[in-house]
């Protein structure tokens, strides 16, 4: 939508005016009460501002603009997320048996009727493996095997869809999640539609295959098991599909068909809907409110230290890399900045974890041609290695398509939907300096996007790296420090981790043994500094420690 099309929607008076930045739409600032007119909006660009200054002084773009008066405006075109193409999946090519009389009475001593048997079309495989389909649309696109006699015994068929059971069956804008298909099942007794996760607590790679799909929903309900692995997915879930519509229910047993059959009515059923706990986070709490917690930090090595570098002596000093930390790499003009942090997003990919790649001074090409080359090894890229680097990180990276200058707000918006959707723990930003900061007091812009982002990265328990460029040094041989990283002070301040990279001068190499050096300035978590020595390949584009221990 243009500028004056959006501004005669909404109702606002104005007058067209002509100014050094063009045409201009002059009108009485909707956020303080100016009855002045002095509140401006570029017709082309949709660049705001209010010049009563000390009372307002907002400045911002139209996105920005449409957001703080209450709107959702479209994300701008010239922005494309890049995400994984949808997987191909296998679809069942075994027939659903009718039931034999050993499976059947597993079902009756569940209580099932007969009605709902048939309506979720059970079957089996033998007289003792229950066959439970999925459909979607209509039709078969997974079945679930479970032996009747070995209660853990499961499976399913392989390279299947991951979705919810059930979900055909839904109605209007009101959705019930449960843990297992026996309790979708159970709940239909009680007259509930309900779904279930097709792969239990702990694999919640069916909400990104069903993201779009789940959106439509105003009001999700959450039954998981009422034991701890259960009520522990429930924050999981929760995490990625908005505490704003999901609702905790808990039940009087541990799961709904164990309800059934311990003869729970259909009205005691109903009450516990009624009395689903809505998801808030109470900023107030108890030492013990927040013991689980504070277990998992001092006794759960991977949540304590983070995931381990690919370097040893950065391991060794900085321990990994941190849920809720935010990471700035600094270093002076060629060091290889965006190299090591591309080598570490590499890295990342390869253990399986999911990445978000926002290079704003490359193409997403020029990048992964970059990346190519650190993957040949040899230096020497062909399609074979191209094809391989891109079937590993087809899963595992979602890029952002551009090299413009990016709005904060779009960016963490896009940060925002690849969070919940992919359930991305790894976000790196090259580079601040891409970053639209607008406002005459650029460092306390910068102070607020670096807030943003340590905000972000506690509240999607995720990591983020950012380059940081440097003041200009007398000379390019000068040792960066943390306070020479360009910008505001708070920048270093905020950041839990702080690198800077340095390339040793060529005719120091031979003596020093190494060519470049990383330097930890900061690693609040241990409190520990140090250095790291490498020898950079510029043939492949790779730093390894001098050593060679670690590596990509």
């Amino acid at each position: 939508m243009e500028v004056r099309e959006y501004l005669e929607k909404k109702g606002f008076a104005f007058k067209t005016i002509q100014r050094a930045s063009g045409i201009n739409y002059q009108m009485n600032c909707p956020f303080c009460g100016d009855t002045e007119q002095k509140f401006y909006i570029e017709e082309g660009s949709g660049r705001y501002n209010c010049f009563h200054a000390n009372r307002c002084g907002v400045t911002g773009n139209f996105y920005k603009f449409q957001k703080e008066l209450g709107d959702t405006p479209k994300r701008p075109k010239k922005y494309d997320i890049h995400k994984p193409i949808p997987k191909v999946y296998k679809k069942p090519t075994e027939t659903v048996n009718d039931l034999g009389k050993e499976v059947y009475q597993y079902l009756k001593d569940r209580k099932f009727s007969d009605e709902t048997i048939k309506h979720f079309r059970l079957g089996q495989k033998d007289n003792r493996t229950l066959m439970i389909p999925f459909y979607k649309n209509k039709e078969l696109v997974f079945i679930k095997y479970r032996d009747i006699f070995v209660k853990k015994k499961m499976y399913s068929t392989t390279e299947g869809e991951p979705l919810l059971f059930n979900r055909d069956n839904t109605l209007d804008d009101v959705l019930v999640i449960c843990e297992g298909e026996m309790d979708a099942i159970a709940y239909r007794e009680y007259g509930v539609v309900a779904t279930s996760v097709p792969g239990g607590t702990k694999n919640l790679n069916w909400i990104e295959n069903e993201y779009v799909w789940l959106e439509q929903f105003g009001t999700i309900f959450i039954s998981m098991d009422n034991d701890r692995s259960g009520q522990e997915a429930v924050l999981k879930i929760v995490d990625r599909l908005g505490y704003h519509r999901c609702k905790n229910v808990i039940l009087p047993y541990k799961d709904a068909n164990e309800c059934l059959i311990e003869g729970i009515t259909k009205e005691e059923i109903e009450q516990c809907f009624i009395d689903a706990e809505e998801f808030q986070r109470d900023l107030i709490k108890r030492p013990k409110d927040i013991r689980e917690r504070l277990k998992e930090k001092l006794f759960n090595i991977e949540k304590r230290d983070g995931v381990p570098t690919q370097f040893i002596y950065l391991t060794n000093i900085l321990g990994g890399y941190r849920e809720g930390e935010l990471t700035v790499l600094g270093g002076n003009n060629h060091s290889g900045k965006s190299t090591l942090l591309n080598q570490i997003m590499l890295y990342l990919t390869r253990k399986g974890h999911s990445c978000f790649m926002a290079s704003l001074e490359m193409k997403l090409e020029e990048y992964l041609a970059w990346a190519v080359y650190q993957t040949s090894y040899n230096g020497e890229p062909s399609l074979e290695s191209m094809d391989a680097l891109l079937n590993v990180l087809q899963e595992k990276l979602v890029m952002l398509d551009t090299v413009k200058i990016v709005n904060p707000e779009i960016l963490l918006d896009y940060w925002t939907y690849s969070a919940k959707r992919y359930g991305t723990k790894f976000f790196f930003l090259d580079s601040l300096m891409r970053i639209d900061l607008e406002g005459s007091n650029e460092y306390k812009e910068q102070t607020k996007f670096v807030s943003q982002l340590v905000s972000f990265a506690q509240e999607f328990s995720c990591h983020i790296f950012m380059i940081a460029h440097m003041r200009k040094g007398d000379k390019d041989t000068y040792v960066p420090g943390k306070v020479d990283i360009a910008g505001s002070v708070n920048i270093t301040n905020l950041a839990h981790n702080v690198f800077t990279l340095w390339r040793v001068p060529e005719d120091e190499v031979n003596e020093k043994g190494h060519n470049t050096k990383l330097y930890v300035k900061k690693c609040r978590e241990t409190g520990r500094t140090g250095s790291i020595k490498f020898n950079f390949d510029p043939q492949a584009k790779t730093f390894k420690e001098v050593n060679n221990y670690g590596g990509f």
